[in-house]
C-alpha cells in the first residue's frame, strides 16, 4: 500500500480548505445578498401597504363626498316635490273657483237671455 506523503497531505486537505474557504465565502455572500433582497422587499411591501391605505382612506373619502352629494340632491328633490305639491293644490282651488264663476256667468247669462227673450216677446205682443 502506497503512503501518500505528509506534504502531499497538506496540499490536499489545504485544497479542501481552500475550497471550503471559497464555498463558505460564496454561501455569506449569498446569504447577505439575499437579506439584502430580503430588507429591500420588506420596505417595498411596507410602502406598498402604505399606498394601499391611502388608497383606501382615498375611496372612503370619496364615497363619503358622493354620499353626501346624493343626501344633498335628493333633499334638493324633496323641496321641489313639496314646492311642486304645493303650487299644485294652489292651481287647484285657481281651477275650481274660476269654474264656479264661469258656472255663475253662466247661470246669469241663462238668466238675462230669458229676461231678453220675455222682453222681447212682450214688445212683439204690443
Amino acid at each position: 500500500m502506497l503512503r501518500a506523503s505528509p506534504r502531499y497531505k497538506r496540499a490536499v486537505i489545504g485544497s479542501h480548505e481552500t475550497t471550503y474557504a471559497n464555498s463558505d465565502a460564496k454561501l455569506r455572500e449569498k446569504i447577505t445578498s439575499t437579506e439584502a433582497l430580503c430588507d429591500e422587499l420588506m420596505e417595498e411591501n411596507e410602502s406598498l401597504k402604505a399606498e394601499v391605505r391611502d388608497l383606501q382612506q382615498e375611496i372612503e373619502e370619496m364615497q363619503d363626498q358622493y354620499r353626501e352629494e346624493e343626501i344633498e340632491e335628493f333633499r334638493e328633490l324633496q323641496r321641489e316635490l313639496e314646492q311642486n305639491a304645493k303650487n299644485c293644490r294652489i292651481l287647484q282651488f285657481k281651477l275650481r273657483k274660476a269654474e264656479r264663476i264661469k258656472e255663475e256667468t253662466d247661470a246669469e247669462k241663462l238668466q238675462l237671455q230669458s229676461k231678453l227673450n220675455v222682453s222681447l216677446f212682450a214688445k212683439l205682443l204690443q
